[in-house]
């Protein structure tokens, strides 16, 4: 709402559980100034990772209309985000929330926030996960998991796909089936 005060954690729970854009919007404001800034942050930082294919328009990663060939990244890419972002267990605590309520630094105000990551509850070693669209993207999915052991972890990605929940099963059980730890 307009005037309202939230905390800084309670903007992220917004952003990793609902997609809520505008609390991207708000956080990226304060931390760099503007929209434009925190974007040039953010392409600094896919520069530093060395992500070749990525290129990012807006804090929320929704493209501006009119400059969508400007806006853009890989599924490979995302994958190294979320392994940089493993460092930071946070992100990943918060992801692992089924539902959340937050208020307005003066209580007037309450949000109902539910994790868009339906397979949050169904799969017992996922670390979280983070749904996305845009209509260059189509439906996409990241997930974190682990494996029984608990001791390696994998970060799947998969974009522009109407089947994401069952294609992300299908992927994180072949992955696990498949690769040898060494």
């Amino acid at each position: 709402y307009v005037g309202e005060e939230i905390k800084a954690i309670d903007l992220m729970k917004a952003m990793l559980l609902n997609s809520a854009n505008d609390a991207a919007t708000a956080i990226a404001i304060h931390i760099a100034g503007s929209t434009e800034k925190f974007s040039e942050m953010m392409n600094a930082k896919a520069k530093e990772l060395n992500l070749t294919d990525t290129h990012f328009c807006t804090p929320s990663g929704l493209e501006i209309d009119g400059k969508e060939d400007q806006c853009y990244s890989t599924a490979y890419d995302i994958a190294r985000i979320a392994a940089e972002s493993l460092k930071y267990k946070l992100i990943w605590d918060i992801m692992k929330i089924p539902e959340a309520q937050i208020y307005s630094a003066d209580g007037k105000y309450m949000h109902q926030l539910n994790n868009t990551d339906i397979l949050l509850g169904e799969m017992p070693n996922c670390l979280g996960g983070k749904t996305g669209f845009t209509p260059l993207a189509g439906k996409s999915l990241l997930l974190g998991s682990t494996d029984e052991t608990r001791k390696h972890k994998i970060i799947a990605v998969v974009l522009n796909d109407e089947r994401r929940w069952e294609d992300m099963r299908t992927l994180i059980k072949w992955i696990f089936d498949n690769y040898e730890w060494k």
